[in-house]
């Protein structure tokens, strides 16, 4: 079995407050550490399209400015820190399970 090599990651910033309502994709690298991203928004969808990172979409209403938030990729049997971050969506890809966490 082959894989395609991950494209590198790009921390994609909102856009302008001033955008019109719509949804914001983000790519996170699946490596435990915190990422900060200037966005948005809830996190409706967490999913993969590459080994090794992890695409997660943000709903931009237009209501809110953007806030730096951060996040983070753990996968099953992984130490969380204290205190546990929020969940925010789980990715299963064959025989790893990954889950997007923010705090």
């Amino acid at each position: 079995m082959t894989t395609t090599p991950a494209p590198p990651v790009v921390h994609t910033p909102a856009r302008p407050f001033t955008d019109p309502p719509g949804f914001r994709r983000h790519q996170i690298p699946a490596d435990g550490g915190w990422h900060t991203f200037r966005t948005t928004g809830p996190v409706i969808a967490v999913y993969t399209r590459h080994a090794g990172v992890i695409e997660f979409t943000t709903l931009h209403t237009g209501v809110a400015g953007p806030v730096d938030r951060e996040f983070a990729v753990f996968h099953d049997g992984q130490t969380l820190p204290v205190p546990i971050p929020q969940h925010c969506g789980t990715v299963v890809t064959g025989t790893l399970i990954w889950h997007l966490m923010e705090r």
